[in-house]
Parts: C-alpha cells; structure tokens; sequence
C-alpha cells in the first residue's frame, strides 16, 4: 500500500533535488576560491566543538578521493534520472488497450514486482556498482580517520 505513493513522491522529488545539487554545484565552482575559503571557514567558525571532527572528516575526504565520490554520485544521479524517466513511460502503457493504465489495475505487489524489474532492465550495473564502492570506500576512508 505504500509502494505507488512512495513511488510518486520519489518520481516527483528527486528530479528537482538533483537539479538544485547541480545548479548548487555549478554556482560553487563559480565562486572566486578566496571567497569560497572564506565560506567555508565561517562554516567551520560556528560548528563549535564539532570543528576538530568535521575539519578531519573534510581531509580524509579530499585524501581519499573526493573527487572519485563527486563523479560516482554524478553517475547515481544520471542512473536515477534515466529511470524515472523510463518508469513514467511505464506508466503511461496500456497493453490490453482497455483505455485503463496497466499500472493502475494490478495489486500492490505485482506493482513493486514491475517497477524492480524495470530497475534492473534499465540501470547500468557497472556504473552503479562503481560508483557505489567508491563512496563506500571513501566513506570507510572518513570513518577510520575520524
């Protein structure tokens, strides 16, 4: 029962949170790097007693592949995108040519059944696989330094 509405906010939501991460990111490298410096430090000023912990957290990071995680989550997100957009067109079928969607007259189960096999039919396996052991390993990174 929670499956089509979780569905719908995902198919909503994350178009439009990874165009802001984006747009968020392009206007950062447009930011002179004196002034980006200076953002950053006024970050760290007010994180307190956190700052030795998130100072060390941000050099284990850039140490162990920053860089690396930006692309792999660059490709998550072009991976993502790429199913949403092969799941509206999901939606929108109507095989039997009932004037009803397919989606719309089958169980919660046989929904989730579908929607895990358009998931693995059109994702690239070994750019998420990658992309997810790079994050992973980066993070491991972070968590043995911190």
């Amino acid at each position: 029962a929670i499956a089509r509405p979780l569905m719908a906010i995902l198919v909503w939501m994350l178009p439009l949170v990874i165009s802001y991460c984006r747009f968020l990111h392009t206007t950062w490298k447009k930011i002179p790097y004196d002034a980006s410096t200076f953002l950053i430090g006024v970050v760290f000023c007010f994180f307190g007693g956190l700052y030795p912990t998130v100072f060390a957290a941000i050099q284990a990071a850039k140490h162990s592949g920053v860089t690396t995680v930006r692309k792999a989550v660059s490709a998550l997100a072009d991976e993502a995108l790429i199913i949403i957009n092969e799941s509206k067109k999901d939606d929108d079928v109507d095989a039997d040519k009932d004037g009803k969607k397919d989606v719309d007259q089958i169980s919660n189960r046989e929904y989730v059944l579908r929607k895990s096999r358009l998931i693995m039919a059109k994702m690239n396996p070994e750019k998420v696989d990658g992309a997810v052991a790079s994050i992973y390993t980066v993070w491991l990174s972070v968590a043995a330094g911190v």
